[in-house]
């Protein structure tokens, strides 16, 4: 188990060893520097006017603000985005401003491109319709299941936004309500080579433009695998250093 310094077990997280990228947004009001805490140690970068915003947060000091065109943070491509048969959990904590911004889908986590040949994965605001939706292409090029959540978000709200897969079933959540599902004992997700995106999608376009929060990727374990109780804090670091 992961042990804080001081010796806390209410922050332990038993599948930590499974966290292949985790950043809880943390820093300075402006700041441009982001940290992956996981043990894979990811580099991130930021894209156009991205930065760590203080006075809107979920946890911590702050979060991540995108709320400028082609604004958001990656990091490139890596094995560890690669789900291919096995179970996963994608989640984060998404506050969506009212301000404009784009009239289509708005992707806050993905591993997905406009070239019709290289995507995997993506959690997406389709904002006509207020929903969360999850996309997801076994060939790269088609979409194999577009999971449309039935539950719609309101501005100016945070939310904790999820997905997972159990060897089954795929699950989309909203607040640890399952809003979407479908049955699948066979899926294999595409081996993408494009960079894992936040806040927007690999091509540079259609950003979210709100604030990021608490992004967390498991990769060999589905953690909910239904109903749960959204977080009530900041996921656990890498408390060892190392």
């Amino acid at each position: 188990f992961i042990e804080d310094p001081a010796g806390n077990t209410d922050v332990t997280d038993i599948d930590f060893d499974k966290v292949v990228f985790l950043c809880n947004m943390d820093g300075a009001n402006g700041g441009t520097t982001f940290t992956d805490e996981s043990y894979s140690g990811h580099t991130i970068s930021v894209r156009g006017s991205a930065t760590s915003a203080t006075a809107r947060k979920k946890f911590g000091t702050a979060s991540l603000d995108t709320d400028a065109p082609a604004s958001g943070l990656f990091a490139a491509d890596s094995d560890d985005w690669d789900f291919d048969t096995g179970d996963w959990t994608i989640e984060c904590f998404i506050l969506r401003l009212n301000d404009g911004g784009n009239t289509a889908f708005e992707y806050f986590l993905a591993q997905w491109t406009t070239a019709s040949s290289n995507r995997s994965w993506a959690l997406v605001n389709d904002k006509p319709g207020g929903r969360i939706k999850l996309l997801i292409s076994e060939t790269g090029a088609a979409t194999t299941y577009t999971m449309n959540g039935t539950a719609t978000i309101d501005d100016d709200t945070w939310y904790h936004i999820a997905a997972d897969y159990d060897g089954t079933t795929i699950r989309l959540y909203v607040d640890g309500v399952v809003v979407a599902t479908q049955a699948d004992g066979a899926l294999h997700m595409f081996a993408s080579n494009q960079e894992m995106s936040i806040g927007g999608r690999a091509s540079h376009d259609l950003n979210f433009e709100g604030n990021i929060d608490e992004v967390r990727i498991t990769k060999g374990v589905a953690r909910y695998a239904g109903a749960f109780d959204p977080p009530v804090k900041p996921f656990v670091e890498n408390l060892s250093g190392n």
